[in-house]
């Protein structure tokens, strides 16, 4: 069976194209350069199973799988869709297109197996229960990354900040308010305090959970932070123990992460 890979990131069309290929099917990577250009290619390519990314600028994800469905040649067409950006709106947008799977970014090699089985069935996906949404910000991507990936699997909606101002990590807040804050004491871009201080002040966001985490190093005063009402996390801060402690927070909140 031939897979069309549709993704603006040529890293992830190559990452792709290769499990696909271990998968036993023929891979058909495609630049999405425009919503025209890509239809023309699932015709020609006669695809048997589309994968596609949400968020590409010069061929919008929802905007393609509109299209695909509305052609009488392509309506039929399996879809998975394989995504970093996953919020409300969209998975009800996904629903109502009637995709047939959606897979979170990042994902082994295992479960996207899974995904591709799952979405070949034919059946419509349908979105199950996000019941935190988790914002994360840490200076370091791999642990941000596996961290996000953890929070997933336990059927949450995990929103990861790369370091940014203090300025756009508030309107990022306030526009998608979290059940719970996660940020590294390490994030130079934007002091932990001054954010904690913006975040405290602000009657759109004052009661949101925060818990930090990070290093005597970094110089943030245990005492502040107890000011501010902020969970501080100590010890070791891998992805697995971080996963722990956010557990802990938010079962005080009577909010239940799943046992993975």
């Amino acid at each position: 069976m031939r897979v069309a890979i549709v993704d603006d990131s040529p890293l992830v069309r190559t990452m792709l194209s290769q499990h696909v290929k271990a998968f036993g099917h023929e891979p058909a990577g495609i630049a999405p350069t425009a919503v025209f250009d890509v239809l023309r290619s699932l015709r020609e390519f006669e695809i048997g199973l589309m994968i596609v990314d949400l968020q590409m600028p010069a061929c919008p994800g929802l905007s393609l799988i509109r299209a695909v469905r509305e052609d009488p040649k392509l309506a039929k067409l399996p879809i998975l869709v394989y995504t970093a950006h996953l919020d409300e709106t969209a998975s009800f947008c996904l629903q109502q297109l009637k995709v047939n799977a959606v897979a979170q970014k990042p994902m082994n090699p295992k479960d996207l197996d899974l995904e591709i089985q799952r979405a070949l069935q034919g059946s419509a996906w349908s979105p199950g229960p996000q019941r935190a949404r988790i914002t994360l910000i840490d200076e370091i991507d791999s642990r941000r990354h596996h961290l996000s990936e953890l929070l997933h699997q336990a059927g949450h909606l995990a929103q990861e900040l790369d370091q940014a101002s203090c300025f756009d990590i508030m309107g990022t807040l306030v526009k998608a308010p979290p059940v719970l804050l996660v940020i590294s004491l390490g994030c130079a871009s934007c002091p932990v305090l001054s954010l904690v201080r913006l975040i405290r002040e602000d009657p759109r966001l004052y009661r949101i959970p925060i818990l930090a985490f990070g290093h005597p190093a970094h110089g943030v005063p245990h005492d502040a932070l107890k000011q501010f009402n902020v969970h501080e996390m100590e010890g070791i801060h891998t992805p697995g123990r971080l996963f722990e402690s956010i557990e802990d927070v938010l079962e005080n909140l009577d909010i239940h992460l799943d046992k993975t």
